[in-house]
């Protein structure tokens, strides 16, 4: 097979970022207007961005009918992601670093890219730092003990796009898919919760878990 002059490989490499570029924004749109016409199927939360990072960091939070430990529980279940969690395409774990954390690829539906992260465990809660192809990616996930058997989740992310991408990848575009992966995640926990609860409003920390999207 002839090899593609350099000037077209590049051609070639452009078009695709550009192409993944728009389909992000695209979904990032499309699911931000599915999450306004499903507000009653989601938890109560907060989408912001996290004060004087100059936009740069994201933060969501919201609580979630079950104790810190069980939260942890799902979330450091690598395998079983696709499952519990409706961003995640797939998931594979490929082993631990030297200093503990987990190494873990998956597939993200709302990023539209194959991920791969490094995640620790801390007394607070977990911290990660990720590589997709061209986007970067390092968050944070407290786990904050209600005292009455919720948690209160609050995540916090952020982003570098790199190369050409970069030119077309504004704050605006990062923001949105940054709120649309929080909002999944934390509507995954959410219901996880109420599937342990069984539907029980006696169940430790139902009463304290909000029921509606803002």
């Amino acid at each position: 097979m002839l090899a593609l002059p350099n000037h077209m490989t590049r051609t070639r490499r452009t078009c695709r970022a550009i192409v993944t570029l728009l389909a992000l924004s695209a979904t990032a749109v499309a699911l931000a207007g599915e999450g306004a016409d499903e507000a009653e199927d989601t938890p109560e939360m907060t989408l912001h961005d996290l004060p004087h990072t100059d936009g740069n960091w994201q933060e969501g939070e919201a609580v979630i009918p079950a104790p810190a430990n069980q939260i942890r529980a799902w979330l450091v279940d690598y395998a079983r992601w696709p499952e519990r969690f409706s961003d995640v395409q797939s998931a594979e774990v490929l082993g631990q670093t030297s200093d503990g954390a987990a190494i873990v690829r998956f597939r993200s539906r709302i990023a539209d890219r194959t991920i791969t992260i490094h995640e620790w465990q801390t007394d607070w809660g977990l911290r990660y730092e990720g590589q997709g192809g061209d986007v970067s990616t390092r968050g944070r996930i407290f786990l904050v003990d209600q005292g009455d058997g919720s948690t209160r989740v609050i995540m916090q992310s952020t982003s570098e796009v790199h190369g050409f991408l970069r030119l077309f990848a504004t704050k605006g575009v990062k923001r949105k898919s940054a709120f649309n992966i929080m909002r999944a995640h934390l509507t995954s926990l959410w219901t996880l919760g109420l599937h342990r609860c069984h539907g029980n409003a006696s169940c430790p920390g139902w009463a304290t878990a909000g029921h509606k999207a803002r």
